[in-house]
């Protein structure tokens, strides 16, 4: 007889162990994260802002249950906002209280392809959008840029404006099969560049000439100069 007593308070002990359990769960599923502190990594956003973030995790998450709150569901959130083309990185945390710690890194802005359709490349090589927002004052890839093509494109230009002369003049650049031709923001003519060697030289070359340029009183009607003949600038004049 003992023992079955003892066979009953067990079983009556383990079903009020789950019970509890239960209705510890059930309690933690009636709470909802319901507010969303959101950081940028800059103090001022330039794609995104906040109401746009909490509002695009309402229209996508809905009320998210806080029971629901391991680290599936945070890697949830945290893919939901990283999807978002113009962000770089993105972590979320969540608080006892119901609340969502959202930071976010948002992608800088480094090429824009002006084609048949307009976006943005990352020093990554990732497009993203543009934006009503924010201009980003970049170098302009005039044409169409094929995918595979955009790491050299974005290397091409990271090489020419480790140099201060293009990092202020660089207003824009195409490719013509194999090489390049550029646009300045100081000066009328374009500049063929050809392809990504001897930069060192053909600097100097495009340097030695807007000096020499800017001193001539009327500048001749230069239209385009060529970096690519060996030890000289040759000027195709209008």
């Amino acid at each position: 007889m003992k023992k079955i007593h003892q066979i009953v308070f067990c079983s009556l002990m383990a079903l009020l162990l789950i019970g509890l359990s239960l209705f510890s769960r059930w309690q933690n599923d009636l709470r909802k994260y319901h507010t969303f502190n959101i950081y940028f990594q800059e103090e001022v956003p330039k794609f995104l802002d906040r109401p746009f973030v909490e509002n695009f995790l309402k229209q996508k998450l809905g009320q998210f249950p806080v029971g629901a709150k391991d680290s599936l569901d945070l890697n949830r959130v945290e893919g939901l906002i990283g999807a978002v083309e113009s962000v770089q990185n993105a972590a979320v945390y969540a608080t006892p209280e119901g609340t969502l710690k959202i930071f976010i890194e948002e992608r800088k802005p480094y090429i824009r392809v002006q084609g048949s359709r307009s976006y943005y490349l990352d020093m990554h090589s990732q497009a993203f959008a543009l934006s009503k927002k924010y201009t980003a004052d970049v170098p302009l890839f005039f044409g169409d840029l094929a995918p595979e093509l955009a790491p050299e494109v974005v290397a091409f230009v990271e090489d020419l404006q480790a140099d201060p002369f293009w990092m202020g003049e660089l207003v824009g650049l195409q490719k013509n099969g194999q090489g390049y031709t550029l646009q300045l923001r100081s000066f009328g003519f374009d500049v063929y560049f050809g392809t990504a060697t001897q930069m060192n030289e053909k600097t100097k070359k495009i340097k030695a000439f807007c000096a020499y340029y800017k001193l001539n009183n009327p500048q001749p009607d230069v239209h385009k100069i060529d970096l690519t003949v060996a030890q000289q600038v040759v000027a195709s004049v209008l």
